[in-house]
């Protein structure tokens, strides 16, 4: 029998795209973020080969480095703009790694003439599209989905930040109810 390939995806457009062209469902173990890119694994009726799951980027590295084997390369598919903490945590670990990029993330520009009562932030490359264009008041608050979101906006501006527990959209959205109540 064929080996199975073991494969980090962290990116639900990642997984998407994977299960679209797949043309039928591979001998692999998954290794892949909680939420939304689990969920496409699990619609697509993938959730057998799903072997590890996290909501944290490092937490998902270190359980790859105890279930995937060394003696075999491990492939982290993902967009062009991903933070390098799986493979270079897996590669100073001894682990061949090779990163397939399935998508580049292109920034959108929207003029924004109103204040809101606050503005959501979904990804690191979000916010560095949004303030690229954009000044705002020092007093709106920001919302971001996680803890990587977070830091990005912590790096360039000083409103108030209120993150998501756990990097969830559907976590976001209640953390922003209990904020407006």
């Amino acid at each position: 029998t064929e080996s199975e390939s073991q494969v980090i995806v962290t990116s639900n457009i990642a997984a998407k795209w994977i299960t679209k062209y797949a043309i039928n469902i591979p001998n692999w173990k998954i290794a892949c973020m909680t939420g939304k890119t689990q969920d496409v694994f699990v619609t697509n009726e993938w959730k057998k080969l799903i072997v590890l799951t996290d909501q944290k980027s490092e937490l998902l590295a270190e359980n790859v480095e105890k279930v995937f084997s060394k003696s075999q390369k491990v492939y982290f598919i993902t967009g062009d703009r991903h933070l390098n903490i799986i493979p270079l945590y897996l590669s100073k670990k001894g682990f061949d790694i090779e990163t397939i990029i399935t998508y580049h993330t292109k920034e959108v520009e929207q003029n924004m003439e109103v204040n809101y009562d606050g503005i959501i932030f979904l990804s690191p490359s979000a916010v560095k599209s949004f303030f690229r264009q954009h000044k705002i008041s020092i007093e709106i608050p920001l919302f971001a989905i996680g803890e990587t979101t977070a830091t990005a906006l912590k790096k360039i501006v000083f409103n108030p930040i209120i993150t998501s527990s756990k990097p969830t959209q559907k976590i976001l959205f209640h953390t922003i109810q209990q904020f407006f109540k």
